[in-house]
């Protein structure tokens, strides 16, 4: 198989991936944690902020290296776990901020079942 058709299908399973994950079953899914997650911290207790650090949570994110034009991807661990008027993120050691929409399925469920074991 020739070089061009190699990557057709590797790009074929990226689409296939990213599909599976904006499909409204996941969404549906994921809105539903979200909501479950800030009732859970969005109380006198945790006051919308939850560390979970210890939990060993990634995060993939993408950056972009002008000076050698590629692009890497890289794993951010998880710190805490912040809901406001019911919009979950989550934030770095850096303080960037990931939402729902730059987390996949299961790192979302991952966050929630955390989330449930702490704030409970």
């Amino acid at each position: 198989m020739g070089y061009l058709q190699e990557k057709q299908k590797e790009a074929q399973r990226l689409l296939d991936y990213c599909n599976y994950e904006l499909s409204q079953e996941v969404t549906d899914r994921k809105e539903l944690w979200q909501a479950k997650i800030a009732n859970l911290i969005e109380n006198d207790t945790h006051d919308g902020v939850l560390n979970i650090a210890d939990e060993c949570i990634t995060v993939e994110t993408e950056e972009y290296d002008s000076f050698t034009n590629a692009t890497y991807t890289n794993d951010v661990n998880v710190v805490t776990v912040c809901s406001n008027d019911g919009e979950v993120y989550v934030t770095d050691a850096d303080g960037n901020e990931y939402f729902i929409d730059d987390i996949n399925e299961n790192t979302f469920k991952q966050i929630y079942e955390a989330v449930s074991d702490l704030a409970s």
